[in-house]
């Protein structure tokens, strides 16, 4: 989906919709590539050409590929409603700041449902327009165009995939054998529309069905199915690359341009934990009340209390709770009735010998790891003041938390 910016009293469309748009790198370097003009495989005097040591190659006369993007530029263009014509709803939600249209973006997924609305179609493509900076609402913005059924967004995705022919910057178009629009799930309904411009798209539908079939044999009833369901969510959303996303914004740094690998993991578990309450919340209650008990203790010292936190040392295995304080490690376990008694729901007792060898392999690894491993046992209290006074007896004095919350 691409989005239109204003600039010497033209309408410019910046690129949006683009292969491998779950990597955060490849989305930086190609929009700063189409902000800039910039060409990788620039169109040649006759024809554009695909990677000369790809299989499958395709020709598209300059003329005719210029006609074609100005005919979808008009199209476009006839049908976008202004933002100062949209509902009175959908003007506000344009003005909401970032958390806001996160938060609004996020519920309209869960919702999952199919909006054939012209008014909403031209919304996302100004809301797009406004935070093209900002990956993670990018991202959110292209699950959602999935369950518009409107010929607008047929019609932005189209001009997409034809105007990134000539900018790739990581080789062919052609070298994965997926092509975005085709996975578009009202595709069967359009493809009629523009039928002749898609004759001379890069791969047909039978040539792309049949790369699909051998790389992703599972999706190929979902990706050409015409009785859409909503389920797109548990297919489809990855909650680690929105992690990415929300990284490389709140940073303006990617995850491995990060020189200092625990501060970039202490970071990185802050963002994933922020993402993890904001679509799952949590279900085990009393470990939720010790983490927001630990936290509203140690926010007067500015400490930050990470959640289910995986130091290195500690491999595939995670603490509920993990902080630092004066240069000390801290990390709080809450340890239900199966870490002491067998019982059925967790596996019986194969499942109670498993765990206490894994516990005892964590108290193993947090010793080597120089981490003080604090307990909660599920028959303790887990009160403000009865936490203060386990950390006292691993040398931190809060005595000024004490006298507030006795």
């Amino acid at each position: 989906m691409c989005s239109i910016k204003k600039k010497n009293n033209r309408l410019q469309f910046i690129l949006f919709s683009i292969d491998g748009h779950n990597d955060f790198a490849l989305n930086e370097d190609f929009r700063k590539a189409i902000v800039r003009n910039k060409i990788w495989h620039p169109i040649l005097d006759r024809t554009i050409q695909s990677n000369k040591y790809e299989n499958e190659s395709f020709n598209i006369k300059k003329r005719q590929y210029s006609n074609i993007l100005k005919h979808l530029l008009d199209e476009i263009k006839k049908q976008l409603i202004p933002i100062e014509d949209l509902r009175i709803n959908l003007k506000e939600i344009y003005n909401y700041n970032n958390k806001e249209i996160i938060k609004y973006l996020q519920k309209t997924i869960k919702e999952e449902k199919i909006i054939q609305d012209l008014e909403f179609a031209s919304f996302l493509i100004h809301l797009n327009n406004k935070w093209i900076k900002s990956f993670e609402i990018s991202y959110y913005i292209r699950f959602i165009i999935e369950y518009v059924d409107n010929e607008l967004i047929w019609k932005n995705l189209l001009y997409s995939e034809f105007r990134k022919l000539p900018h790739y910057p990581y080789g062919s178009p052609l070298s994965n054998g997926c092509k975005e629009i085709y996975k578009f799930n009202f595709f069967w309904k359009y493809e009629k529309i523009d039928g002749w411009i898609l004759k001379t798209y890069p791969l047909n539908k039978r040539q792309f069905k049949r790369g699909v079939i051998q790389r992703y044999k599972k999706e190929i009833d979902f990706i050409f199915k015409k009785d859409f369901k909503t389920n797109y969510i548990k297919q489809s959303l990855k909650h680690e690359d929105i992690a990415m996303f929300r990284f490389y914004d709140k940073f303006r740094k990617g995850y491995f341009e990060f020189v200092d690998k625990d501060l970039r993991d202490k970071n990185f578990a802050l963002v994933k934990q922020e993402l993890r309450e904001e679509w799952f919340g949590n279900k085990w209650k009393r470990e939720q009340i010790l983490f927001e008990n630990i936290q509203t203790i140690l926010s007067n010292k500015n400490i930050s209390v990470i959640r289910w936190f995986s130091p290195e040392k500690l491999k595939r295995q995670n603490l509920d709770i993990y902080f630092e304080h004066e240069g000390k490690k801290y990390g709080v376990e809450h340890q239900g009735e199966q870490h002491y008694k067998p019982i059925k729901l967790f596996g019986g007792r194969k499942g109670y010998n498993n765990r206490v060898k894994l516990d005892r392999l964590k108290k193993i690894r947090c010793k080597r790891a120089k981490i003080n491993l604090i307990e909660f046992r599920y028959f303790e209290e887990i009160t403000k003041l009865a936490i203060i006074k386990k950390l006292k007896k691993f040398g931190m004095n809060l005595n000024y938390e004490r006298r507030v919350y006795v």
